[in-house]
């Protein structure tokens, strides 16, 4: 996964926004994260957009962030990798029940997808998710 920073003028975000936009629909997204951030008169909105690198294989949309933030994972990843994702998934919960802690105590659905798209098959591969 990668990431992309931008600020977004409090006051004046239209042209902004549209660079945004640009960006998200060219990208398969991860998460979105914002911050309002104030510098004396200057203030602005400071965006991480988490995103997957491209992939070849993948025709898949790039809009794939509620509102909330949440990502659908059925949504940026192709058929084959999102099957993968399914069985992570199963495999998290049972670990999940049998350690008594929560499933994202395990692992977050953005290092499960992380696994899946690089195809973490090594410890070496595994240890750069949490890198």
């Amino acid at each position: 996964m990668k990431l992309q920073f931008f600020s977004v003028d409090a006051l004046e975000p239209d042209s902004d926004q549209d660079v945004i936009d640009d960006f998200c629909t060219r990208h398969r997204l991860v998460s979105v994260d914002k911050r309002f951030v104030e510098r004396g008169d200057f203030c602005y909105w400071s965006v991480c957009v988490t995103y997957l690198e491209p992939s070849s294989s993948s025709s898949k949309p790039t809009k794939a962030v509620d509102k909330r933030g949440q990502v659908d994972y059925r949504e940026i990843l192709v058929a084959e990798d999102f099957a993968i994702y399914a069985k992570l998934r199963d495999l998290r919960k049972t670990i999940s029940e049998a350690e008594n802690a929560p499933v994202y105590a395990i692992f977050s659905n953005a290092q499960m997808a992380d696994m899946v798209t690089n195809r973490a098959t090594s410890l070496t591969a595994l240890g750069e998710v949490f890198a």
